[in-house]
């Protein structure tokens, strides 16, 4: 009997076979169940959800995903205190960074599928006034009618038609960050949809398959290209 564990419970459980009991060391029980019902992880946890459900409200499809991947590591760690801490601090920081409209961790998918591009962000003449106008987007140039997809998860806040009968459709990610779609032959989605990364959400020209694509941060453009997972060809 040396090595064993002097405190031990008897547990009957019941299979197909029939009973058998099981040995379990008291003082581990003990301590897990001090640890689950402790008030400290109570509220923790608790907090936990109550920002979550705040996540799923605002911030749509990104933050959702972001909270239920925490949610679903929590879990499987089985409330082990040293874990649940650690889930519960790599949440937080997610969410202030979200809620302080921290952009850094943004990370854009392609919008079409081996694009090139064929207009940077950078500084041109105007036509008529020959004077140098800042960029305010990227032209992407796909296949004819490629299909367009969102390069982040967001809602849905604009789809508009432009004078030449193309679509123009905004995405919003946070109160910060928005996306453009501009010369699109169609547009499969409309306002107040909520959309996941890489969703179809147009298509482009047969004539002119090119994609007006924009990235306003706190209502000024920036190069999207710089928040690309994948670069286009250039």
């Amino acid at each position: 009997m040396n090595g064993y564990p002097k405190k031990f419970r008897l547990k009957l459980r019941e299979q197909s076979g029939g009973r058998y009991y099981e040995r379990r060391n008291v003082d581990n029980v003990n301590n897990s169940k001090t640890q689950r019902e402790s008030p400290s992880f109570r509220t923790g946890f608790c907090v936990m959800l109550l920002v979550g459900v705040m996540f799923l409200k605002t911030s749509g499809m990104q933050g959702g995903e972001s909270f239920l991947s925490k949610l679903d590591s929590l879990i499987n760690s089985q409330f082990d205190m040293q874990k649940t801490t650690q889930v519960m601090a790599e949440f937080f920081e997610d969410a202030e960074n979200y809620f302080s409209g921290n952009n850094s961790g943004i990370s854009l998918s392609m919008p079409v599928k081996d694009a090139e591009v064929t207009e940077e962000f950078t500084n041109s003449i105007h036509p008529v006034f020959m004077t140098e106008v800042s960029p305010v987007s990227v032209t992407l140039t796909g296949s004819p009618s490629s299909y367009v997809y969102s390069a982040l998860s967001g809602r849905v806040t604009s789809v508009s038609d432009n004078a030449d009968g193309t679509k123009r459709v905004i995405i919003r990610y946070n109160n910060d960050v928005s996306l453009a779609y501009d010369n699109l032959n169609t547009a499969y989605v409309k306002k107040d949809d909520l959309i996941a990364q890489e969703n179809i959400i147009g298509l482009l020209k047969e004539d002119d398959p090119k994609l007006i694509f924009e990235m306003w941060v706190d209502n000024s453009p920036v190069d999207p290209l710089e928040y690309m997972k994948e670069q286009a060809e250039g």
